[in-house]
This record gives structure tokens, C-alpha cells and sequence, in this order.
């Protein structure tokens, strides 16, 4: 999945159809976050899961 400055500083945990997203602290976590989300729901299909 893309994120800015392309670090990548986010983990995706599922368990069933519940999922979270972690991101690590920093200036861009927000986005990094806000970027790892859209791109997990596209790739699933919003319909597919819930978030934890």
C-alpha cells in the first residue's frame, strides 16, 4: 500500500471480518493512517469487513 514519503509505517490486523490499522507516530501518521485505510477498503471491498 502507498503512504507518504513511501515509509509504509502502518500494520493491518485482522481477525475474521474485523480489521485495524495501526500507524507509527510521526508528522505524516495521520495521513499515513488516512492512505493504509483507503487503499485496504478498495482492495476488500468495503462490504467485506468492519473496522475494529
Amino acid at each position: 500500500m502507498p503512504a507518504a514519503l513511501n515509509k509504509r509505517a502502518y500494520m493491518v490486523k485482522g481477525d475474521g471480518n474485523k480489521v485495524a490499522i495501526t500507524c507509527d507516530s510521526g508528522h505524516f501518521a495521520g495521513i499515513d493512517l488516512g492512505i493504509g485505510k483507503y487503499h485496504f477498503e478498495v482492495g476488500a471491498g468495503k462490504e467485506n469487513f468492519e473496522w475494529a
